[in-house]
């Protein structure tokens, strides 16, 4: 009997190729392979290796049977594989499953066996799978850009249903670019296991959360979108000329570097100061006419003429002044409670807010030609409804369910194509509506150096696991300028949102930012997708803050280790590349970005000193018996966006590279050539010892080739 089911999980064993398929039973009772036509080997005492094919006796051995000569009463169920040869040549052994309700437990009691397959959990395992772990040892904050391979992983998560096939740390899985599936090789013996679980809601269960979604992106804004915004840059001063000024030198620097560019104006076009004092004439559907006095439509339109998206901010459950809805449908008004967001609040729970008030707004501001919207005042009003709740229409209904609600109502006038950025700024908030939105941000204002530290380190550490999964995170501006920031803390700032790959949006006038400042920024554009590789809530511990990302394309693994120092005092930095980073063992060449800088081959320990506020990012990249790229100055992620390939041809002893340029952008690639090579001198290549750089620039945006060769 080859096939063989028990709660929720099953095997099917093909006793004609010796290959072994395990699967469990999705949420409709569907069979979902999880262990896909494994090979299994056979290891002898003196080191050979047998095909399970080999033998020519094999029995499948359910227990119980069809009989049921078993005890019905067990809570696990048997199932064994005897594999026999008559000639007495192959060592025999026994392969046994255990099947509980919510694992496989494979072992093998004589010999030892080795499982080769293919891991599965879904659908487009290259984009939508990765290997996870779910628990840490290090305060690291751990990302990933591609399939990278993970050791220590147990997980292979599926962030379109957010569940996990989970596995046990021994055993050996990694992407095969060629086949695009995860592979697994998994040893079996009496001392070793082999356990396979299933893990649904996996990211939703971490967050407590009694919503959930995945992330659709059928917006425009395939990474998080790059941008600049009014608020921080001019705060009540912004206006039509200054923002249309903006706008087109925010196309000037950064066009070629980012395919969008969002121009978002905050909430002073309704709002004259943060006394919540309203302007008469001025609300949610009608800007301030001194600041726009050709109104927002007409800035949509121009933003339009110059190639950028345009978006606007709404604070649309309060209002400054008394709105014709309000006016019109008193019941709808649940307090006047005068704040900075203005002082008349809707009551959440009222019907008509779902049928007439948010139907109105948002139809009215989607009719200007804004095609992202910023949803600003989410938490104040819970909190406005917490306090006003024996005045609601319906008391008995949740602040956190009304508001839902709200939300759910605005995205369905709103399109699935509008990029909805949810200002939810508290936990509280997020939680309650993030499944509506595409985005949302996650801390408070970031004005000071302590202010970043505070409202967007820690709240990036905390929610990094929802990043790229359920929505993508959004910790407020980027604020450059040398009145909020040294240029060491302004490249910090850029290198944490870099590598982590969050909503980039400039937070200043572009006129007050140097030349230093705007380079740092296009070295973060375009924004790169970037995910957890740990299922953990981490927070920020001591004086600095650590991100590693493994990166992995086709022609190679890397790792870039981004290190910030917190402080406004000098800090000596010592990482072990293992116990710290978190790194498989190994010799690795390290870059280090900012300084255009050959650190040397390191293995164990790295040391450095950083000044105050500043920030460090390797690249660290596996030394290997061949010619490697160890540095590129044009992205921070150091070849994730920028390389399209770069493989040697071990024939001809000769490297090549394509490489994105970027018209008039000015950058470098580093190559290590190991002690058996040495760089042929060619055109364009500086050499010094081991080590070459090669610069290069463009007219225009195109791909550049390379061509290195060896003796």
């Amino acid at each position: 009997m080859p096939y063989m089911e028990f709660r929720n999980f099953g095997v099917d064993f093909d006793e004609k190729k010796r290959q072994l398929t395990c699967f469990t039973a999705d949420d409709r009772g569907r069979r979902q392979v999880i262990l896909n036509k494994a090979r299994i080997l056979s290891f002898s005492r003196d080191g050979k290796i047998y095909k399970a094919s080999a033998y020519d006796i094999c029995t499948a051995e359910p227990i119980p049977d069809v009989l049921f000569t078993g005890k019905l009463g067990a809570f696990v169920w048997e199932y064994k594989l005897h594999f026999k040869d008559s000639r007495k040549k192959l060592p025999p052994f026994d392969l046994e499953m255990f099947f509980h309700a919510d694992k496989i437990v494979m072992s093998c009691k004589k010999g030892t066996v080795e499982l080769q397959g293919v891991l599965c959990n879904g659908k487009n395992p290259a984009s939508d799978q990765f290997l996870m772990k779910s628990a840490s040892r290090s305060a690291v904050l751990h990302g990933a850009s591609g399939p990278a391979p993970l050791p220590g992983a147990d997980m292979l998560y599926n962030r379109k249903k957010d569940d996990a096939l989970v596995f046990n740390g021994s055993s050996q899985v990694s992407f095969d670019w060629k086949k695009k599936n995860y592979t697994v090789t998994a040893r079996i013996s009496s001392k070793e296991k082999f356990v396979l679980s299933f893990k649904r809601h996996v990211c939703q269960e971490l967050y407590s959360s009694r919503i959930w979604k995945s992330q659709t992106k059928n917006h425009r804004f395939k990474t998080p979108p790059v941008g600049w915004m009014t608020w921080y840059s001019l705060r009540f001063g912004a206006c039509e000329q200054a923002v249309l000024e903006n706008a087109a030198a925010m196309k000037k620097h950064f066009g070629n570097f980012n395919k969008d560019i969002c121009i978002w104006v905050d909430w002073e076009w309704c709002h004259g100061s943060l006394d919540g004092k309203g302007i008469p004439g001025v609300d949610v559907m009608h800007p301030r006419k001194d600041a726009y006095p050709n109104g927002l439509a007409f800035v949509a339109r121009k933003l339009k003429e110059l190639g950028l998206v345009p978006g606007l901010w709404t604070g649309a459950t309060n209002d400054g002044d008394m709105n014709e809805l309000f006016k019109k449908n008193p019941a709808l008004l649940l307090a006047d409670m005068r704040n900075w967001a203005g002082h008349f609040w809707a009551d959440l729970s009222h019907p008509d807010m779902l049928t007439e008030y948010i139907p109105r707004i948002f139809n009215e501001l989607k009719s200007w030609g804004y095609e992202a919207f910023k949803w600003d005042c989410l938490l104040n009003t819970l909190r406005v409804n917490d306090e006003c709740v024996d005045k609601r229409f319906d008391p008995a209904l949740s602040s956190d369910e009304a508001l839902h609600r709200v939300v759910e109502t605005g995205r369905k006038v709103m399109g699935k194509d509008v990029y909805l950025l949810g200002c939810t700024v508290h936990e509280r908030s997020t939680m309650a509506t993030f499944d509506q939105f595409d985005a949302c941000r996650i801390g408070g204002d970031v004005f000071s150096w302590n202010d970043f530290k505070i409202e967007a380190v820690m709240p990036i550490f905390h929610y990094f696991p929802m990043h790229n999964n359920a929505i993508y995170l959004d910790p407020d501006t980027l604020v450059l300028r040398e009145e909020y920031s040294t240029l060491e803390q302004a490249r910090s700032r850029v290198t944490l949102f870099a590598l982590t790959g969050m909503q980039l949006t400039v937070g200043d006038p572009l006129d007050q930012l140097d030349e230093p400042r705007i380079d740092a920024l296009k070295r973060a554009m375009p924004v790169p997708e970037i995910r957890a590789a740990e299922m953990v809530i981490k927070p920020v511990r001591g004086n600095t803050a650590c991100i590693v990302n493994a990166v992995s394309r086709p022609f190679g693994t890397w790792y870039i280790a981004g290190i910030c120092n917190l402080t406004s005092a000098p800090e000596k930095v010592s990482l072990d590349l293992q116990k710290d980073l978190d790194l498989p063992s190994g010799n690795y060449a390290v870059f280090d970005f900012w300084n255009k800088k050959y650190l040397g081959i390191f293995s164990d320990e790295i040391s450095f000193d950083q000044p105050p506020g500043a920030s460090t990012a390797l690249r660290l990249t596996p030394v290997e018996n061949k010619p490697i790229l160890i540095g590129s100055t044009r992205h921070l992620m150091q070849g994730a966006v920028e390389l399209e390939n770069c493989s040697f041809d071990e024939k001809n002893k000769t490297l090549s590279v394509t490489v994105q340029a970027v018209a008039e952008d000015s950058s470098e690639l580093w190559f290590y050539a190991p002690g058996k090579y040495s760089f042929r001198p060619q055109k364009g290549l500086e050499i010094s010892g081991q080590t070459a750089r090669w610069q290069y620039r463009s007219s225009e945006n195109t791909s550049l080739n390379l061509l290195l060769s060896f003796e």
